[in-house]
Formats: C-alpha cells, structure tokens, sequence
C-alpha cells in the first residue's frame, strides 16, 4: 500500500467520496562539492522535492535573496506546495546557489524525489496516479526546514548515491526503498526539532546557549538582559540562581574551558587562541587562565592529565601507545586483547550499552582532565563541556595514521607513536612478501559484511579494507574495481547478487547479534553461496566484525596477525569456521 509519511513530506489530498494517498519515487541523485570562490548553482524543479543532506564543511545556500547557514551532519527540506485542482502547469524552476566558507570544501548529497498521488473513488477497485506536475503549483521550491542528520541520514544518503554511481544496482525496488526509510528518519528529525521548539527554553537558558555560542564575541550583562527581556537586575540574579556563578564568572569559565581545548589540540600561539576565545590579548588570557586554572598555559600544556576516550578508535590510539585512559569506550576484543594494561590503570571500560546518563554520572564522578572525541554536536557536547575540555578529533575523510599522530601530539607522545608505525610499517613489508610467495600477486580477497538489514563489500577504509587493498596491495574483487565503485567505502548487494562478489579468498564479517546471525544463515542457504570460488576451495574466514570494523593501530594490527595466521602458512589454507553459531542443520550444509 502507498505510505503516508505526514504534512511534513507530502501533501494529502481529500476530496469527496475520495480517497487519496501519495507515493514517493526517487528523480535523482547528485553528490555535490563547492569549494572556494566556486559556487555550485542548482535548480529545483516546482514538480519535485528534495533533501540536501550535507556530508562534509561548512557554508550556505542562497535562494532569492535569502541565504541559509549549512554545516556538516544537517539536512535542508525543500518542498512545493501544491493546491488540490488538476490541472497541467508548466515547471517552474527555483535556482540555489551552494557556498563553502573560504579554506574549506562542502560536500552533499541532493536526493530528489517526486511525490505521486493516488486517486481513488471510494467506490472503485483500482485508483489513479497523479504527478506533481499535474497539480497546479501554488509556490516554487522553498526550504522547509534545516535540521540535524544523524549517522542514519547521512549513510542512508551515501547509499542512494552508491546505487546510482554504479547504474542502480539493485535496481528501483533497492533506491525506493531506500528513499522510504531516508524520508522516515527525515520526518522523525522535523517532529524531534518540533518538539524542541515548542519547548521554548527559559529566558536565562536562552542567554546560556546565547553565550555558548557567541563567547568569542564582546558580550554584555547588559546585551543578555535585554536578550533575556529581564531588568539587568532580575537578569543578574536568576543568572546566579541558575548557574551558580555571576555573569562575568561564566562567560571566562566558558572563553577558558575553550582554550584549554585550542592549547591541547592545535599548539597556536597564545595571542590566536586569546583572539579565538574572545579575550583582547595573550596577557590577559594567560591572567585569567592562571586564575580559573590555576598554573599558567605553558605549565598547563606539560602537565600529565587523566583522559576518558568517548570513542572505541581513540581508545585504541592510547593503548597502543601504552596510556591507559580513566573511561574507555571500548568493544569486548579491546578488553580482552589490553586486559593487563586496563586492569593496571583502573580504567572503567563501558561500550555503546551504556545509557546517556550513566555516561554523564561515570564522567563526574571521576572527573577526567580531558575527554577525546570524535566531531559532535549537541545534547553530548552540551554535557561533556560542563566535566572538562572536550578534544573534538575529526574522523571523516582522515585515515588511521593521522588520527593516531593527533592523539599522540595531544599527550606529547609525538615520538613513541612514529616509532610504532615504523615498527609496523616493517612487519606490513614482511607480511607482504610472505603473502606474495603462499597465495601469489594476482589472488583476489573480499570483504563481505553481513548485518541484520543489509548486507555490503567493502573496499575502503574500514572493515579491514585500509589494510587488504591500501597497506597490502591485495586486490579487491573485480566488482569493486569497475567504473563508479573504485574507491567507495563499501556497496550493499542482494543474495541474489553473490555470484558478482567472487573472489580467490573471502572474509565474512557478521553483525554479532541474533539477527545478524540468522540473516548468515539465509546467505549461506542461499543457493549461489556454494558456488563461490572461495566457498568451493574453503578459503572463507569469519572473523569478529567488531574487531575488523576497528579502525585505530591495534585494530589494524590485529586484523593483520589473523590474515598472516590464515594465509601466512605454507601449509595450506583451511576455512575458519565456527559451525555453532550458525546453529545449521545437515540438509543446511556448511562453507
């Protein structure tokens, strides 16, 4: 049946003794990168919507004369307005201009779709379709709304454009679907920020996030009065009520805490950092500094500070040099693999179980010097920068090594950390002859990831790809080197497309959960799986998705003792297999 998604995607359209609904087909997809003093001009069609999902920097779009701030990780709505008499009306196109801020790309996602109404008599078995463009178009493409995408939108979106980049793989069914469950978690974000508005925060939380936002400005009791609607003396009270500290008390530790963050993750010069922070000059914020701190910044810097990693790859980073971090996001192989060492430091190690909240508690009550990072935003930013300085390491489009070196510069372990990847880079040399000599040059090996809702091949980046294809040479899969795929991160694929993952050799990393194994199952049972080279010749390896997903030194050194373990040996292969966690019977067969 045709999905209603709400007033927030469609329009209904009732009339009498009728019954209508909308479907929602997609018109195309576009990946998009402005860079600077080079706009991207788009045009919007009046018979289509669109989301414009952004990826990656930091600018705006320009429509007539407005212009609308963007950044990484939002999505932009845009939709046309269409009255309920039909009647053919020619497009009338809106053009929008995309702008990067100077120094920096912006990278997105265009996904447009067309919304079909349904037509039927409440009388008659089958109904009409009707396109956009056969209603008459009250309004030109207008942007409804900017919201937050969460990770869900983002690799949703990065989808759809995989399936058009390689001709639709997976044909319609595949991009609709898709465009279904974007469309789903889009509306879920609208309601979310509905909500959040409604809410309307207090006039002193408005005067909070004011200042959260602007401390790098000039910033008055008397401007955030006035902000509030508050005499400055009723602002100045219920300000102390609220935050426990004056105005002027909370705006330094504010402008502090944020230099803190600059000392320890860019080493600018102390005059950058006071411009950045909103303090006139280096002498006094190095002034105000040793007051709030209580050492000077060049002191500060030196000093050994207790870390809480938010993020199972940085946890990884510190281990591998020896650091045993306060708090640890970390999976059971990092546990098992570290024990020692995390037993040794008293680290509480905690996974993504773990609730906002008893995140929140554990972090105060141990008070961490430092919490690390990936980029984020919002309700965890919000809570993490009231315990300590929040070290926002970027991850996207930034390889292993680098995020590596970044966290070994913020302890000052610049030397320990080169010295380790050059120990490496020597075992991956020898790791690579050894490959050559037992399974030749010219083998192929796949990455095959099988989870509850899709299943996918890699060929970049993360799932153990970074080390078969990048550090090792091996080479992926024809598949994965066609026009359009070369370089993608990963493609999904159907049972009923397994025989275009062939491959000498095949690793097979399954999603740890119930649905995750049943979903194996169904592959395995799958009528085309036996007949895959590497199933035929039993040189498939199942391997714990948490630990091939890692994407830090030890992850990657892992990966690579478990490939030399399975291919290194010149006593022949043999398939790695655990037949009771598929729960198979003898009529299922096995690899």
């Amino acid at each position: 049946m045709p999905m209603d998604l709400g007033n927030n995607d469609a329009i209904s359209l009732k009339t009498e003794r009728s019954i209508a609904s909308v479907v929602y087909t997609i018109a195309d997809v576009q990946e998009i990168t402005a860079v600077p003093g080079q706009p991207v001009e788009l045009e919007l069609a009046s018979d289509t919507s669109a989301l414009l999902i952004v990826t990656a920097g930091d600018g705006e779009y320009r429509m007539a004369d407005t212009a609308h701030p963007l950044q990484s990780g939002t999505v932009a709505t845009f939709a046309t307005s269409f009255s309920a008499s039909f009647q053919y009306t020619l497009p009338c196109p809106t053009i929008m201009q995309l702008h990067c801020r100077p120094q920096s790309e912006l990278r997105a996602i265009l996904i447009s779709y067309e919304v079909l109404h349904t037509l039927k008599q409440a009388s008659a078995r089958h109904g009409r379709l009707y396109s956009s463009r056969n209603i008459e178009a009250t309004s030109a493409p207008t942007a409804m709304e900017v919201v937050e995408a969460d990770e869900s939108i983002i690799a949703l979106a990065r989808e759809l454009a995989i399936l058009k980049d390689h001709n639709g793989l997976g044909g319609p069914l595949a991009a609709n679907r898709l465009l279904y469950e974007l469309l789903f978690q889009v509306r879920e974000r609208l309601r979310l920020h509905k909500q959040q508005l409604e809410s309307k925060l207090t006039p002193i939380d408005q005067t909070i996030a004011y200042i959260n936002e602007h401390y790098n400005r000039k910033i008055t009791r008397e401007q955030l009065a006035h902000l509030s609607g508050l005499s400055i003396k009723s602002f100045t009270a219920l300000f102390k009520q609220s935050t426990g500290s004056s105005f002027s008390e909370y705006v330094n530790a504010v402008r502090i805490r944020k230099a803190q963050e600059q000392l320890l993750l860019t080493g600018s010069k102390l005059s950058d950092i006071a411009q950045k922070v909103g303090y006139k000059d280096e002498f006094y914020l190095s002034r105000k500094f040793k007051q709030t701190v209580g050492v000077a910044p060049s002191v500060y810097v030196k000093q050994p500070k207790t870390i809480a990693s938010m993020d199972h790859a940085y946890t990884l980073d510190l281990l591998t040099l020896g650091m045993t971090p306060a708090v640890a996001i970390a999976d059971s192989w990092i546990v098992k693999r570290f024990d020692g060492l995390l037993k040794a430091g008293s680290c509480h190690a905690i996974d993504w179980s773990w609730q906002r909240q008893a995140r929140y508690q554990l972090l105060q009550s141990l008070a961490p010097d430092v919490i690390i990072n990936a980029e984020l935003k919002g309700e965890d930013l919000e809570a993490f920068s009231k315990i300590a300085p929040v070290l926002q390491i970027p991850w996207k489009g930034v390889g292993w090594r680098d995020h590596f070196r970044m966290v070994a510069d913020v302890v000052e372990m610049t030397g320990q950390a080169d010295d380790w990847l050059s120990r490496f880079d020597e075992r991956m040399e020898g790791a690579k002859r050894q490959l050559d000599r037992n399974i030749g040059p010219k083998a192929t090996i796949a990455i095959f990831n099988i989870r509850a809702t899709r299943l996918a091949i890699y060929g970049s980046g993360y799932m153990g790809a970074d080390l078969l294809y990048k550090s090792l040479g091996m080479n992926p899969p024809l598949m994965m080197r066609t026009a359009g795929i070369a370089g993608k991160e990963w493609i999904e694929v159907t049972p009923e497309q397994l025989r275009q993952i062939e491959a000498d050799y095949m690793i097979v990393a399954v999603e740890n959960t119930s649905e995750g194994w049943k979903s194996a199952r169904e592959v395995m049972r799958h009528r085309d799986w036996k007949k895959l080279t590497s199933v035929r010749n039993k040189q498939t390896y199942f391997v714990d998705m948490a630990k091939w997903y890692g994407y830090g030194p030890a992850a990657i050194e892992a990966q690579l003792e478990e490939l030399i373990g399975w291919l290194g040996e010149e006593t022949g292969l043999k398939i790695q297999t655990n037949h009771a966690f598929f729960n198979m019977d003898s009529k299922s067969g096995d690899c």
